[in-house]
């Protein structure tokens, strides 16, 4: 449960967590922790000076600054996933901001804010307007982050049961029955190009952590973007030889001409997992949402699954809870 606190500045300091008495001090000193539920106008003043001095189209954002307008229409998009934020998040101490999940995934592979490199001190997130309270998680010198969503998690959120529901895609629960029909340009897309990076990320950053949980980072995923467009790669090499040759050089039998190939998933398994049927099933996945033409949320909600015959009862049992809380909220 929130509390609103007396207004204190924000930490700022790279080994402890502030609070805004002694007492608490003892039990919140501890790097990489969370940091007790403060008033949001606390941040207001830095983030407020900040904000004057960069007008950028990634300008940092004042807190105090959604009393008056929706802080949607300062940056609409995360700049990680290009999406709408799912929980917006901003950094200490330069007040740029992403999605929670996009962020606390990016301060495992380096704390440095990705727009303008700062030093991460610090995450606000949390932020409620009509209790004029927040949340932040000091980052201190610990190696391995992972800030909680609130400090009293009573029901999993929409985004945490979906997320536990595509990992059980990958651990074989799950299979697919129906997914959307491939936009009409789409169709026969059998070889990814640096133009579909893009939409790639978009795709990674959400299943590459369902699938190899906190084993992921960041130079994993840009070795996945680099498998995956091997097939172009050795097209488009194969192309040059011929016109070099004038038309004469016939294809190499050997070069990797589809997305499909076994090649690309038995290198995404040594990369990803040990499992080449892991691999093959992220492929799948991952073709069908390129295809689709949809965002990644749209995507998700539309794709039907059912259980494969012999999976874990105790992963059905979970899956079918969340699905039953889900449908509960809807109603």
């Amino acid at each position: 449960m929130k509390r609103k606190r007396t207004p204190v500045p924000p930490s700022t300091g790279s080994g402890s967590s502030s609070s805004s008495s002694s007492s608490n001090s003892t039990n919140n000193n501890n790097s990489g922790s969370i940091i007790s539920t403060r008033s949001a106008s606390a941040s207001s003043s830095a983030a407020n000076n900040h904000h004057n001095n960069d007008n950028s189209m990634h300008s940092a954002i004042p807190l105090q600054s959604a009393k008056d307008a929706p802080l949607e229409s300062y940056l609409p998009v995360c700049p990680i996933c290009r999406e709408n934020f799912a929980k917006r998040t901003f950094l200490q101490p330069c007040f740029h901001s992403f999605c929670f999940y996009c962020i606390r995934q990016w301060i495992n592979v380096r704390p440095n804010c990705p727009i303008c490199i700062t030093g991460i001190d610090s995450l606000v997130y949390d932020i409620d307007d009509a209790s004029n309270t927040f949340q932040e998680y000091a980052l201190g010198d610990k190696t391995r982050h992972d800030p909680p969503e609130r400090q009293h998690i009573m029901q999993p959120s929409r985004q945490e049961r979906l997320y536990r529901k595509r990992a059980q895609i990958y651990r074989g629960v799950l299979e697919p029955v129906r997914y959307p029909p491939p936009a009409r340009s789409m169709q026969h897309l059998h070889v990814l190009t640096p133009g579909h990076m893009p939409k790639v990320s978009q795709f990674l950053c959400r299943e590459v952590p369902a699938v190899m949980g906190p084993l992921n980072d960041g130079f994993i995923e840009q070795h996945i973007r680099h498998i995956l467009l091997i097939p172009y790669e050795q097209l488009q090499r194969s192309s040059r030889r011929r016109q070099n040759n004038d038309g004469n050089d016939t294809m190499n039998a050997d070069i990797i001409t589809s997305i499909e190939h076994p090649e690309i998933a038995r290198q995404l398994a040594e990369w990803m997992t040990t499992d080449a049927d892991v691999a093959a099933r992220f492929l799948r996945e991952l073709m069908a949402f390129v295809k689709s033409g949809m965002d990644y949320w749209t995507f998700v909600k539309q794709v039907e699954y059912d259980f494969i015959d012999g999976s874990n009862n105790g992963d059905k049992d979970a899956l079918l809870a969340d699905e039953e809380d889900e449908d509960g909220k809807s109603n």
